[in-house]
């Protein structure tokens, strides 16, 4: 009895009716199509390389709490610079000190990209960068 109304909640998909808005059936496929998954649903992440001056990464980060926030607010000001850009980075391929500079070439999801590069330009004062390498698209399996 139950997986049968389970089976009946997943988003059905039926074809392309003409009368409909084509934007909002192509949404409704997506929904059905990730319902049932028959591929795992692919995430893409990008390769970033991120820049920074090593006499920057030890700062610590000045970044005011958020009100009602006390534990995560007090942890987050007393990470360092370099703490909050690995914080960003879901998987790191390699990290080098080059002389006066660190890099550190990784993924993120693209969600991320936006607040790190922000992070990034507005804490060192732009003397640190963000670029993407690629964009790649990843298997939930891999």
């Amino acid at each position: 009895g139950e997986s049968h109304a389970e089976h009946k909640s997943k988003p059905m998909w039926t074809g392309v009716v003409t009368t409909r808005d084509a934007k909002s059936q192509a949404l409704n496929a997506m929904k059905a199509l990730i319902a049932h998954q028959p591929i795992p649903v692919a995430r893409a992440r990008m390769r970033l390389r991120i820049t920074c001056p090593t006499s920057v990464l030890k700062q610590a980060v000045k970044s005011a709490p958020k009100p009602g926030d006390e534990a995560e607010g007090e942890a987050q000001a007393k990470g360092t610079v370099k703490d909050r850009i690995l914080g960003y980075i879901e998987q790191v391929e390699s990290q080098d000190m080059m002389g006066e500079e660190w890099e550190v070439v990784g993924f993120v999801e693209p969600g991320s990209f936006k607040p790190l590069s922000e992070f990034v330009s507005g804490q060192t004062k732009g003397r640190a960068r963000a670029e993407v390498l690629d964009m790649a698209v990843m298997n939930e399996g891999d």
